[in-house]
């Protein structure tokens, strides 16, 4: 994981990449040199979303029937699991309204990807975006929860009596339609907490995976960050040092956003 930072950003993150091994006896998830977290905002001093998604969902709560049981189900990619299923974002974003230390304006988007084999499931609140690369091609695997981009948040929100700028902002104030916090505009239901829980299974074209904020995509396409990283890997196939490159290429595209990155390989490659 890479990040930086222009001056005085007013957009936070809390996004962590989890790692399990379906067969692990633990209960608990150990953050090793495989497994990723970053915590970016200065406000949010916990990463709240990374534990409770953790806790919710170890192979040991998986077995104990706490959530449905992914091992013993086909798993076919673009299946949605139901968001009751899971419930670790909304625990989250309940202690962040529990923690009086937290002002009712403090917010951040979310993403988690726990890869368990080859079983992924990717949970996002918010405009952080996973994008895959398979056989050199970026395949988008996140939605990005956001007016502008998004239809289906726009309509939801306009249902509500929200509305959006010529900027896209949510009643003039988000960007976002969805996040963990900022409890001042979830009175009225247009800004939601619920992830989009995605699951899929990994085949033998996939190579690697990007997990970004906001500041990385607004400079780069999906594409156009793929082949920065594969052309990386073919040099040198460092997963970290791919990742300093996308902040570094965003800040000499003149990202004007926090910037965070982090690049997940599934095997060592050394690309012909």
């Amino acid at each position: 994981m890479i990040s930086g930072a222009a001056d005085m950003m007013c957009d936070q993150l809390n996004f962590g990449l989890l790692n399990l091994s379906a067969e692990s006896p633990s209960p608990s998830l150990s953050i090793s040199d495989n497994n990723l977290t970053v915590s970016c905002s200065a406000n949010v001093k916990s990463n709240a979303v990374v534990e409770s998604a953790a806790r919710s969902l170890s192979p040991t709560s998986i077995r104990s029937g706490s959530h449905t049981d992914i091992g013993s189900r086909t798993l076919n990619e673009d299946q949605h699991i139901m968001i009751d299923d899971l419930k670790a974002f909304l625990q989250a974003d309940q202690a962040l309204a529990d923690e009086c230390s937290v002002s009712d304006y403090c917010g951040t988007t979310a993403l988690t990807v726990l890869i368990m084999g080859r079983h992924v499931i990717i949970a996002n609140t918010g405009d952080c975006r996973a994008v895959l690369c398979r056989n050199g091609s970026a395949a988008q695997i996140t939605q990005d929860h956001r007016g502008s981009t998004c239809l289906q948040e726009k309509e939801r929100c306009e249902r509500l009596g929200g509305y959006f700028d010529g900027e896209g902002y949510l009643n003039g104030q988000l960007g976002v339609t969805r996040a963990l916090g900022d409890r001042y505009m979830k009175k009225e239901k247009m800004l939601i907490a619920e992830p989009d829980v995605r699951q899929m299974v990994l085949t033998d074209n996939d190579e690697f995976m990007i997990v970004a904020c906001d500041g990385i995509w607004d400079v780069m396409s999906n594409q156009e960050a793929v082949a920065l990283v594969r052309c990386q890997l073919r040099q040198h196939n460092d997963p970290q040092r791919c990742a300093k490159e996308l902040v570094n290429q965003a800040l000499r595209l003149h990202s004007t956003d926090n910037l965070t990155a982090i690049v997940h390989t599934w095997v060592n490659m050394v690309l012909s």
